[in-house]
């Protein structure tokens, strides 16, 4: 007896047959990476990662564990001056990895990869910021102390290059800070403007300079 095969089996589809359901893969849908990830990055690094650092370094000084204990404005002084080109460009360099790393999970999955790269990153600043402060352990554990406050410095700062580079900010109505589009918005809206009128209103323009007299 001669066995019975399918035409699927035995024979391919013709050129114009669609191909069978389950070979069907859906495309992935492409986006664009977020733009100016490495300037938002280093901003961010300025604002957040070297006085972050900084706070660090005071801290592990308070902690007498060897050393110098520097108060936190020279503190910030001398790590802005030693370490702020190597935490920018670092920065900068998270900050475009938090950019790629969105376009597969968004904006949380920027928050995770920045804030574990930089959070690496911030052990070394620790250490690069804290020798000029003469933060200095005189033990191991002092060193294992300076360098866990530099990860911790560096993961809460990785988050901020995260949430700045893993997208479009917020708006202040999606913050919470603004009320939304409803009508409390429309109403407190209404105040704002109609106080900036009465401002312009009530603002005494400058005199006008006397005109030249006649010849």
């Amino acid at each position: 007896m001669h066995g019975t095969f399918s035409d699927v089996e035995t024979f391919p589809a013709p050129a114009g047959a669609a191909a069978p359901a389950e070979l069907a893969r859906p495309r992935r849908q492409r986006r664009k990476r977020p733009r100016r990830g490495f300037a938002k990055g280093a901003a961010v690094g300025a604002l957040v990662v070297i006085p972050l650092i900084s706070l660090a370094i005071f801290g592990v000084g308070r902690l007498g564990l060897g050393g110098e204990r520097p108060s936190m404005i020279p503190a910030l002084r001398l790590v802005f001056v030693f370490a702020a080109l190597p935490g920018l460009l670092t920065a900068g360099g998270i900050g475009r990895l938090a950019a790629q790393a969105s376009l597969d999970g968004g904006r949380p999955r920027a928050v995770w990869v920045a804030g574990r790269a930089a959070a690496i990153a911030g052990i070394g600043l620790a250490v690069v910021g804290a020798i000029p402060n003469g933060v200095i352990p005189d033990s191991h554990a002092g060193w294992a102390i300076l360098g866990v406050a530099g990860l911790v410095a560096g993961a809460l700062g990785g988050v901020a290059i995260g949430l700045a580079c893993g997208g479009a900010m917020p708006t202040l109505a999606e913050l919470g800070v603004w009320p939304q589009d409803n009508a409390v918005g429309r109403a407190a809206q209404r105040v704002v403007d109609r106080a900036m009128r009465r401002r312009r209103a009530t603002t005494v323009a400058p005199p006008a300079p006397p005109a030249d007299p006649p010849p």
